[in-house]
């Protein structure tokens, strides 16, 4: 019997001193029915050239060269152009463990999954570990318990990733809903809106212990780089995704965490703030009314016990302390990355 097809879609933009690492670990992946998408999203560097390269050495690499449009239209571009009946993405400053498809397909055919979650391992811009996140054992979700039970905990970032490429779909999925991604230029989190709405369609998903996917944390990425009214976009994005969580009919449970992700990218906005040593933006944001609503949509279980004090106090707008925590985080990080240098 054949294998099913593993549509493989990197959306690639300036990686060049990362890219043959990731491309490296697709091609070498224990399963080896996979269609391999590197769409150029209109690179400036070396990037394109070395696409190419890629194609011309493995069969399986198709090249689409575009004028840039963003991480979610690029995605969208590899979609179209697919034929698996399995698609994930790979971010194309990430690495896939060796056995990641081989795995996920395994675990899609035996539970009837159209969703597959899997780990991930964090690491720095120069390969040294910074965290797991994944499930503690292999658990699944049909029907209503999408939406109830595995959609919040995905919100919470409870022992899994909120991210498109933490993901293994069922092609079908993508055809029954007609779904793509929304542009970042639209909405910031563009894979935290996507996803929300996609999950609206799906009836089953499997969560897998294992750690199938490795993370590259670069301080100049696109979701961890300031610019102008990043605060402005981050409020609009979880009004957004408010707003589509109603459309939905989704239930109190999605409602009481939707807050999640956007306090997690605030938090991380804070950081670079402190570290640029721009205090008065840094209060006028924890006075601002969507961070206070934020607050109250979101639930702190599933957070450390540092992060779940920095909440309470921001929610309760203790902003001395909570400078103070902020800065002792900051020199934390700092003494961390000169560890890695």
């Amino acid at each position: 019997m054949n294998k099913p097809l593993v549509s493989v879609i990197v959306p690639i933009f300036n990686v060049e001193p990362w890219l043959d690492d990731c491309v490296e670990s697709i091609v070498s992946q224990s399963y080896t029915e996979l269609e391999i998408i590197l769409v150029d999203d209109g690179s400036t560097d070396r990037s394109p050239l070395l696409c190419d390269a890629w194609a011309e050495r493995d069969r399986r690499i198709q090249v689409f060269h575009k004028s840039n449009e963003g991480l979610g239209y690029a995605r969208n571009s590899g979609l179209a152009c697919s034929h698996g009946d399995y698609i994930c993405f790979v971010d194309s400053d990430d690495l896939l463990l060796p056995t990641a498809v081989e795995q996920a397909v395994k675990a899609t055919e035996k539970n009837g999954a159209e969703l597959i979650s899997f780990g991930c391992e964090t690491i720095s811009e120069k390969g040294r570990t910074l965290h797991f996140s994944g499930a503690r054992k292999e658990e699944s979700y049909h029907g209503e318990a999408v939406q109830n039970e595995f959609l919040p905990r995905l919100l919470r970032g409870e022992n899994c990733c909120f991210s498109a490429w933490s993901l293994l779909y069922s092609a079908d999925l993508f055809r029954r809903s007609q779904w793509r991604f929304v542009s970042e230029r639209e909405i910031i989190s563009e894979d935290h809106y996507s996803l929300l709405e996609l999950l609206s369609e799906v009836h089953s998903v499997t969560l897998l212990p294992q750690t199938l996917y490795r993370y590259r944390q670069r301080a100049n990425s696109l979701s961890r780089s300031h610019e102008a009214k990043r605060f402005e976009r981050c409020c609009h994005c979880y009004r957004e995704m408010l707003a589509l969580c109603r459309r939905k009919a989704y239930p109190q449970t999605v409602l009481d965490t939707v807050g999640n992700p956007f306090i997690n990218n605030c938090l991380g906005l804070m950081k670079q703030l402190c570290l640029t040593k721009q205090d008065e933006e840094l209060r006028m944001i924890f006075r601002d009314a969507c961070l206070q609503d934020a607050l109250h949509h979101c639930d702190y279980r599933p957070m450390s016990t540092a992060k779940r004090l920095f909440c309470i106090l921001l929610k309760h707008r203790c902003e001395n302390l909570c400078l103070l925590m902020l800065k002792c985080q900051c020199w934390k990080e700092r003494c961390h990355a000169s560890s890695d240098s």
